[in-house]
């Protein structure tokens, strides 16, 4: 598994940055040009740490940080539980997925979340579908399905479901059918609704501490040996 892309919005000194990633990657820049925030924003994905206020570039817009995962093979998928691989697979296209960590600037916390396309008419919103069968059941059902969304269904069709599952399978199976011009691309809530869920398949951040300048070891040594030989010659 290979981190492909990252994004960084609003935090700290960047604005909006973005980043191919492949194998071997080396951040080049001046003094204040972001190296180490591109680096912290990578470890802020994987840890999901507490912000403050000061980190928002903008502080009252959220901190976005998106990275696109390759080589999400059936093995690597396989560290998950059953449960939570089966929610997460049909993210995954072509072995690649696009996750999201949003921080809110009310709390400065964050949450995973998962890149994918979604019909552009909010009526479509899982939030929103919810809301149209909350309390409803029997006929109640068919008849709030067939009101708010006739196109899914006919009214014989609509009249033998019996459950909120059923209707909101229907709707579903619609909504998979859309054409490309009507789906837009947005970041929705992680599927498992646990961000630990896919820890183990995200990359284990590693610090390994700048080597130094060889001439400024060999002036170090010869300043050190350059003072033990006044010493000796003082005593």
């Amino acid at each position: 598994m290979q981190l492909t892309r990252v994004a960084i919005g609003n935090y700290k000194s960047l604005k909006d940055a973005e980043c191919p990633l492949s194998a071997f990657v080396c951040a080049v820049g001046e003094n204040n040009a972001g190296k180490s925030s591109l680096l912290q924003a990578l470890l802020l994905f994987v840890n999901g740490t507490k912000l403050s206020k000061a980190e928002f570039y903008d502080p009252t817009q959220d901190i976005v940080i998106t990275v696109s995962l390759n080589g999400l093979t059936e093995e690597v998928l396989a560290k998950l539980t059953d449960e939570h691989r089966l929610k997460l697979i049909p993210y995954v296209k072509n072995a690649s997925i696009d996750l999201v960590r949003r921080y809110s600037p009310e709390d400065c916390t964050s949450k995973l979340r998962v890149v994918t396309q979604v019909p552009n008419d909010p009526k479509y919103d899982d939030q929103q579908i919810d809301n149209t069968f909350k309390g409803k059941k029997g006929k109640d059902i068919s008849d709030a399905l067939v009101a708010a969304y006739p196109e899914t269904t006919d009214e014989i069709s609509a009249a033998s479901i019996a459950t909120q599952k059923a209707a909101k399978d229907i709707i579903q199976t619609y909504i998979a059918q859309l054409p490309i011009d009507q789906l837009v691309t947005k970041d929705i809530p992680l599927p498992t609704g646990i961000d630990n869920s896919i820890r183990s398949i995200l990359p284990e951040p590693v610090y390994i501490p700048a080597v130094k300048d060889l001439s400024d070891e060999l002036k170090t040594r010869e300043s050190a040996t350059s003072r033990a030989k006044r010493g000796r010659r003082g005593v």
